[in-house]
């Protein structure tokens, strides 16, 4: 059996679900494209690292 879980602030819910992982495999498409996960994960972190210094510069 899968379930699919989720939480809001309050509670954490789990729900049966009807499909599997083989059913679901296959169901996303890939981007045809390689993808550099390393620059992704730097990209991320440069992008994350710029809102902390915003938030602490008030801007």
């Amino acid at each position: 059996m899968s379930i699919a879980a989720w939480a809001t602030r309050r509670e954490v819910r789990l729900r049966p679900v009807s499909y599997s992982l083989e059913s679901a495999y296959g169901s996303v498409e890939p981007t045809g494209e390689p993808q550099d996960f390393d620059e992704l994960s730097r990209s991320a972190r440069d992008a994350r690292a710029e809102r902390s210094l915003q938030k602490m510069s008030g801007t």
